[in-house]
């Protein structure tokens, strides 16, 4: 590569690179509180649904319950005695425990408080009870 070529190429970067700015203050403090303000919703709504779902089943433990609320109540009960069951394992354990009851069906209780007894029967016949 000769002189003038050499010269062109960085006259053509340099170009570039002038007309790329770097983020101003403002843009950067943006950027910043977006992304705590992302990290913070990631870690506290899953708690904090959790929390309304508790307070709500422990307000109207008499409701009829949807199929995921009656999930969430047994998931919620046996949580308290085995803090570390996931609501994916619990959903399985329930619906295998009951079977071949399927949510709806007229002949069995779908309150929360139902969900709350069963989760215990099933800490006593399953398994021992952590806490509580």
């Amino acid at each position: 590569m000769d002189e003038s070529q050499e010269r062109n190429e960085i006259g053509w970067l340099s170009r570039l690179m002038g007309s790329v700015k770097p983020p101003s203050f403002e843009q950067r403090i943006e950027g910043l509180v977006m992304e705590v303000a992302a990290k913070t919703i990631r870690e506290m709504l899953p708690s904090t649904v959790e929390r309304i779902i508790s307070k709500r089943l422990k307000e109207s433990p008499d409701a009829e319950l949807t199929k995921i609320g009656f999930e969430w109540a047994f998931y919620l009960s046996l949580r308290d005695m085995w803090p570390d069951v996931t609501m994916g394992e619990t959903s399985r354990w329930l619906w295998e425990y009951i079977q071949p009851t399927k949510h709806g069906d007229p002949d069995y209780d779908w309150r929360a408080q139902a969900a709350a007894e069963l989760a215990n029967s099933y800490a006593n016949e399953y398994g021992e009870i952590v806490n509580g």
